[in-house]
């Protein structure tokens, strides 16, 4: 062989099969492009300078790892697809005296010319856009853009070794197609699949089975703190679900239609039933995909999204008041006397700087973890199985805390209370049992005013439940301390207020801390016993919280609009391979109808209505795993202070709605360049 035939050979291989090497191309520059900005994002100096850059470079770290995850099996599908419409090909070759270690050069060089323009095309591109990229970060989290242009080394080196293994893994498994394959397989190797289907029962049966689970899982998951562990089985079992169904479930639904003679005796139908069902087997695994990556995409934007528009709701949800203090103890004296003390010190603190104060709140109450069974809370700690969804959180406080904050008049006995739960349905029992003293609901509330002061953000079901008496919680203090020990609650307490000017809380917050110092101190000389750790607390400001919220959900949001490019890159091409691969091997059957009398209208209405029925299939799929989806989800965004369902909803909608619109544009396209293919 002459010097560089096999580069040139290979150059002339990709210039012919353009139209499948030019997307594969487009795709490998973009992902490289997006990898290289992510790291260099994480690895920027100038990220030190933003507040809360540790949580920003966790959550860029957390992108990387799915992208290179998401970015190797894209493009082996993509490159597997490659070499299947190829070994025709490669068969040709074969048959007419090239060695199959003469297609391996062919398919080495190839490989090379890609790797090499896509990483060093991708590189540049990813050079030219990290600026903007950088912009869009720190516009996002509220922080101001520095001026100058960074390029990260180490970002550059990562790319390189990244994606030139990715690329030798997908030669190597190139090369191990070819090599298992004789003359006459190679031949043939575009066309497996062509035997019709056999219907698989049991797959189909075990299909919808997997996606029930899936389903049931996220339907009945009524604890925040659940759906973190079942979160991920739930997805597991819909997408096994997902393939199974649409592997086998589908030829059997085409099989349906055809024994239904009424409606497959329509040359319409009878085209399309025939085509889809001869075809289904090779692309049911391919519709899945579209499908999954689809569901992946909503879910992935919509929750980014709610979470950073719901930054302010969040806010306001984990600060009840402007200026907001909270001081925690376990020891069994002088406790009151120094939480009246830090309301003092509190209120002090924004006298002195000359602040209107308004809206004061203060309460005191008592979180105890629990197992609920029917009304009763067991604290045992030696339980066997663990219920996630019966673990939840009992907070108690007491009927003059409740009168004061609410403005009410309520009294109550000893062995009575009022209880209040987060949970969509109210209490149903008359009584709750808890640390063996058994309590009388004399009535239970629809709402619990500032119910915030208690508890922002427990991740768990909470019950409120106001007491006779602090001599009730006192007790119930006693005896959760004798049974969880060094691991009991503290009693907590909370203090907060507005102030017209937010500038003043900075230094509210900072006289306080001084003070409240001070105060720890005396306490510790009081208390030797219990030791400075046992009397603590904290104030923070609604106003300045913002700033540490800010970067991390809009970090996340960032992440999640990366991934969802991805997905999205994955799906349009799965799709414009999958009408490709179809195009090329229904020309001749739409040859064959036109020369017995079928016009290009009749053709393309036909085409128009297979495309319809195969491809949007995946859409409305999509949906519904979408809509299963939102309850566990939404239990997940509760853990993140995210309690507007209603935010979370529109999000999911409109999501839906804006990648439906896409998804059409997309089936436009690929549906016109499949036309083309057949009507050559």
């Amino acid at each position: 062989m002459k010097r560089g035939f096999y580069r040139k050979f290979a150059v002339d291989c990709i210039r012919k099969n353009r139209r499948m090497y030019i997307p594969y191309l487009l795709t490998c520059i973009l992902m490289v492009t997006l990898f290289y900005i992510i790291q260099a994002l994480a690895t920027n100096s100038n990220m030190d300078q933003v507040y809360g850059s540790e949580a920003i470079r966790y959550m860029l770290k957390i992108g990387t790892g799915l992208m290179v995850i998401f970015s190797a099996i894209f493009l082996f599908y993509t490159n597997s697809f490659l070499t299947k419409q190829r070994k025709h090909e490669f068969g040709v070759y074969n048959v007419l005296g090239l060695e199959k270690r003469h297609i391996g050069r062919i398919l080495f060089h190839e490989t090379l010319i890609i790797a090499a323009g896509s990483i060093l095309s991708g590189i540049l591109i990813g050079l030219l856009l990290y600026k903007l990229a950088f912009a869009g970060l720190m516009r996002l989290m509220g922080a101001e853009i520095p001026l100058g242009f960074e390029v990260s080394r180490d970002a550059v080196i990562r790319t390189v070794i990244l994606f030139g293994v990715i690329q030798l893994i997908l030669f190597l498994n190139a090369i191990r197609q070819i090599r298992f394959s004789n003359a006459i397989a190679l031949l043939r190797g575009s066309e497996v699949g062509e035997k019709e289907p056999r219907s698989k029962w049991i797959l189909a049966i075990l299909g919808v089975a997997a996606i029930l689970i899936g389903y049931g899982i996220s339907v009945s998951i009524t604890n925040p703190l659940a759906a973190f562990g079942l979160f991920f089985l739930a997805v597991i079992f819909v997408v096994i679900g997902t393939y199974f169904l649409f592997i086998a479930g589908s030829i059997i639904w085409l099989k349906l239609l055809r024994k239904n003679k009424t409606y497959y005796y329509k040359a319409s139908h009878f085209i399309n039933v025939s085509n889809m069902l001869y075809r289904m087997k090779q692309n049911a695994a391919s519709l899945a995909s579209i499908c999954i990556l689809s569901t992946m995409v909503i879910i992935a934007v919509s929750t980014t999204l709610s979470l950073y528009s719901g930054i302010d709701n969040m806010i306001q949800q984990r600060y009840p008041r402007e200026l907001n203090v909270g001081v925690y103890a376990q020891p069994e004296n002088h406790t009151e006397q120094y939480f009246e003390d830090t309301r003092r010190l509190f209120l002090q603190a924004a006298e002195e700087e000359g602040a209107e104060i308004s809206n004061e709140i203060y309460a005191t109450s008592l979180g105890i973890g629990a197992m609920q069974e029917e009304d009763t809370f067991s604290v045992d700690q030696s339980a066997g199985d663990i219920n996630l969804n019966a673990i939840c959180t009992l907070i108690f406080t007491d009927v003059e805390d409740y009168n004061r904050i609410g403005g009410q008049q309520v009294s109550l006995a000893p062995d009575e209370v009022l209880v209040y739960t987060n949970m969509d349905a109210p209490y149903p029992y008359d009584t709750l049992s808890v640390l063996d003293r058994t309590f009388t609901v004399k009535g239970v509330l629809e709402e619990l005013p500032d119910a915030r002061v208690y508890s922002a953000n427990t991740g768990t079901n909470v019950f409120y439940v106001i007491t006779d008496s602090m001599d009730t919680v006192w007790d119930l203090y006693e005896r959760q301390k004798a049974v969880y020990g060094e691991n009991a609650s503290s009693m907590d307490y909370f203090c907060g207020f507005d102030i017209s000017d937010t500038e003043k809380s900075e230094a509210i917050l900072q006289n306080f801390s001084e003070s409240f110092a001070a105060e720890q101190a005396l306490f510790a000389s009081e208390n030797p016993s219990a030791g400075g750790t046992a009397f603590y607390g904290g104030a923070d400001s609604r106003s300045g919280s913002y700033d540490s919220y800010l970067p991390l959900y809009g970090s996340m949001f960032f992440v999640g609009i990366f991934l969802s490019i991805i997905f999205l890159i994955a799906t349009v091409l799965i799709i414009y391979y999958k009408q490709i691969s179809e195009g090329m091997q229904d020309t001749r059957r739409y040859e064959i109808m036109q020369n017995v009398g079928l016009s290009r209208e009749q053709i393309r209405k036909f085409i128009r209505a297979q495309v319809l029925m195969v491809f949007f299939l995946p859409l409305v799929v999509a949906g519904i795993h979408s809509a299963f989806a939102f309850p566990i989800v939404s239990r997940l965004l509760s853990v993140l202070a995210m309690g507007d369902v209603k935010s979370f909803i529109y999000c999911l909608i409109g999501t839906f709605a804006g990648f439906a619109a896409l998804y059409i544009i997309i089936y436009s396209v690929t549906a016109r360049t499949y036309y083309k293919i057949v009507s050559r």
